[in-house]
Formats: C-alpha cells, structure tokens, sequence
C-alpha cells in the first residue's frame, strides 16, 4: 500500500503539454504565411488541400488540448480537496501537515492518515464536507511504501 506525503500532493499539479501547443504554434504560422501568399499570389489548388489539411490538425490539436485541461483541472480540483482535508486532520491531530502521510489521491474512499507511526481512519460524509476521525491498529506495515517529492521513497 502506497502512502503519499503532504509535499507529494501538493506538487501533484498538471503541466502544460509544450510540445502539442509548440505544433500548433507552428502549424498556424504556416496557415498564415499560406494564406498571405494565396492572397497575394494565388497558389496552386494543391497549395489550398495542405492549407485545409493544416486547418483539420488544428481544430484537432485544439480539441485535444482543451480535453487535456478539463481532465487536468478536474484532477487539480481533486487534489486540492485531498490537500485541504489533510490540512484539516492536521489542525485536528495538532501536527504539522508535513508530517502526515494519507493512501489516498482521491477521496473516493475513506482515507488511512499516519502519523508518527499511528493510524487513524478518516471517515467522510456523503458530501465530504466533515469527516470523523478514528484511531486505527494497521498490521503487515513492512508492505507500506511511502511514496514523496519525485517518486522517491
């Protein structure tokens, strides 16, 4: 089982994909140059075939990205949830929330918090606004892997 630290959550933030936008970035250059020259010049028909083929990549990467950062905000949104509920069990606890480790990414289901080597159940309500907190005896500890900044342990 995979504990994660306070640090780990709250780097888990969502990167702006550069290389998907740096095509596009490119693929609109060439749209614009293309239409200026077919403006002025009157390209070739076979000119304005590439012209809407740019077009389609487009509107495709375009889709693509704006996909990637409603999931992306989604995930974010999650994860603040996860960081505020566990600066929550801190106060709660009264320890510093550096020094808690939670299994959990999602609040999906009931997290396991520990701290100082104790275990507590953190039990949410429906709509994950209080939860109740209970200690909790864990066995077969030598299984846990605690999971940090950078994936190290």
């Amino acid at each position: 089982m995979n504990f994660y630290t306070y640090d780990y959550l709250v780097q888990q933030t969502h990167t702006v994909n550069r290389i998907q936008w740096a095509i596009m970035l490119v693929l609109f250059l060439v749209l614009l140059v293309m239409g200026f020259f077919w403006i002025r010049k009157r390209l070739d028909y076979k000119f304005k075939e590439v012209g809407i083929l740019i077009i389609v990549l487009l509107l495709l990467l375009g889709g693509i990205q704006l996909n990637t950062y409603n999931n992306d905000q989604a995930s974010d949104n999650q994860y603040a949830q996860m960081i505020g509920t566990l600066e929550a069990v801190a106060k709660s606890l009264q320890v510093e929330p550096n020094n808690l480790r939670m299994n959990r990414t999602d609040l999906n289901v009931d997290p396991i918090v520990e701290s100082s080597g104790n275990f507590f159940l953190v039990r949410m309500s429906e709509d994950k606004s209080s939860y109740l907190i209970q200690e909790i005896k864990v066995r077969n500890q030598d299984e846990f892997r605690l999971v940090d900044v950078g994936g190290k342990n």
